[in-house]
């Protein structure tokens, strides 16, 4: 037997939430025609529920993506000549021990504000719904290679629906503020890495210092550096 197809499925489940707007309730008789607001009503779930099923079709593409990233770094089979394996940090929200969620692969003979465009590429891709990860500049701060990573929220988001932002997933609560946070210092300052590599590291939020968020007060605009200072 055939599997279903997202299409099918999503035409039915659209049919069934017709079916059941319309049927008798206690406000209204049965034969009672449904109200031009109750319409809009049920096209705004249409739009909503088909916009969900995209971003689900689109995250099962981006983990395929991943799991095959992985399988070719655990087979040991990339070229180590032409590419480095960097670790993707994330903090255990039990414990919050700082530990490896996965690898990536990055080019190795690329400048190194490459590789770290490289690294805010699948970072974002796949642990960031594809939020825009910029890596502005690497600046040089009394001696120290400072990149300075800019975090953008497009205003059109906040208005477009079920779509994810940095502000609403995941610069806000406490964990979820301290797990971000420490994804991206970690993630970029790879502390392990014993090659060239920058400092520090320096983030803003639509290319601004803020505190507009209560629960990573005082992560914008900080530099965190690879060693004690």
């Amino acid at each position: 037997m055939k599997k279903i197809k997202y299409t099918t499925l999503l035409f039915l489940v659209f049919m069934l939430l017709i079916i059941g707007c319309i049927r008798k309730s206690p406000d209204r008789e049965v034969d009672s025609p449904v109200t031009i607001d109750e319409n809009l009503m049920i096209l705004k779930e249409i739009e909503n529920l088909s916009t969900r099923v995209s971003y689900l079709e689109n995250r099962t593409s981006i983990l395929k993506a991943l799991v095959a990233e992985q399988v070719l770094i655990l087979s040991d089979e990339f070229d180590k000549n032409a590419q480095i394996m960097l670790p993707i940090y994330q903090m255990d929200v039990d414990t919050y021990e700082i530990i490896v969620q996965y690898y990536v692969l990055v080019q190795s003979d690329i400048l190194l504000k490459e590789k770290l465009e490289m690294l805010a590429t699948k970072l974002s891709r796949y642990s960031c719904d594809s939020l825009p990860i910029e890596i502005l500049r690497i600046e040089n701060v009394n001696g120290n290679r400072i990149a300075v990573i800019n975090l953008v929220d497009k205003v059109d988001v906040f208005e477009a629906g079920y779509r994810r932002t940095w502000a609403g997933n995941y610069l806000q609560g406490s964990t979820g503020g301290s797990a971000t946070t420490a994804m991206l210092v970690n993630t970029f300052l790879q502390k392990e890495y014993t090659k060239e590599w920058i400092d520090g590291v320096q983030f803003l939020y639509n290319n601004e210092v803020t505190n507009n968020f209560e629960h990573v007060d005082g992560f914008f605009g900080r530099i965190y550096y690879r060693k004690e200072h």
